[in-house]
C-alpha cells in the first residue's frame, strides 16, 4: 500500500478535531488532480453503423462480428487493413463469431438456397464447411491450430433449431454426439422473437 493511501486511510479512519476546511484540504491533497481522472485508459472505435456487434477478437486486435446490411447482416473483419464486408455464401446474410491469431475466420452465411451454413474465411476465400446431414450448420469458434467448433443440423431432430455440437478439422466434421437423457424442447414463443 502507498504511503497516500495509508494516510488517506489515516484521515478517513480517525476522528479528527482539524477544522472541516484544513482536512478537505489535506483529502484533496492526497487524491490525483482532476486532469488524471480524465485520461481515458482506452480509445472506444465504431467499426460499423448502428446495428453491428462485435463478437470476437484475436491477439493482433482484429475485430471480426456483423452489421446491419439492408435488412439483413453481413459479417465483417476490422483489423489492420481496415474494415472488409465478407459477404456471404450466395444467399443474404452472414456473421462472423471467431479469428484466430493467423487471422482465419470462422461463422455463418446463407446459401443460395437459403440454408445458414457454418464457413471458414481464409486468404479472401469464404467455404462452406458442411452439415452433419441436415440443412443448417453455425461455427463458433477456431483456434491457432485451425481446429473449429459449431453447431450444426443433422436432419435427426425432432424440431428443427436443435443441433448437435461438432468439431471440424483436417477437413472433416465430426458430430460430438448428445447428451444422455435426450432434448428437452423450449418453450414455445407466441410471438416471434426480436
Amino acid at each position: 500500500m502507498s504511503t497516500g493511501s495509508t494516510m488517506l486511510r489515516a484521515v478517513l479512519s480517525k476522528p479528527s478535531r482539524v477544522p472541516s476546511c484544513l482536512g478537505g484540504l489535506l483529502l484533496a491533497a492526497l487524491l490525483p488532480c482532476g486532469s488524471a481522472l480524465a485520461d481515458p485508459l482506452y480509445a472506444v472505435t465504431a467499426l460499423a453503423a448502428a446495428g453491428s456487434s462485435g463478437t470476437g477478437i484475436n491477439a493482433a486486435g482484429a475485430v471480426v462480428g456483423q452489421f446491419a446490411n439492408g435488412g439483413g447482416s453481413h459479417g465483417f473483419v476490422y483489423g489492420a487493413g481496415g474494415f472488409l464486408d465478407l459477404g456471404t455464401l450466395g444467399g443474404a446474410g452472414s456473421a462472423a463469431n471467431g479469428i484466430n491469431d493467423h487471422g482465419a475466420i470462422v461463422g455463418w452465411a446463407d446459401n443460395g438456397s437459403g440454408q445458414r451454413r457454418a464457413f471458414l474465411y481464409d486468404s479472401g476465400v469464404m467455404s462452406d464447411l458442411g452439415t452433419l446431414g441436415g440443412a443448417g450448420s453455425t461455427a463458433w469458434a477456431i483456434d491457432n491450430s485451425g481446429t473449429i467448433i459449431g453447431s450444426a443440423s443433422t436432419g435427426q431432430e425432432e424440431l428443427p433449431y436443435f443441433q448437435q455440437a461438432f468439431r471440424y478439422a483436417g477437413g472433416s466434421m465430426q458430430g460430438l454426439g448428445t447428451l444422455s437423457g435426450g432434448l428437452a424442447a423450449p418453450p414455445m414463443r407466441s410471438t416471434p422473437m426480436a
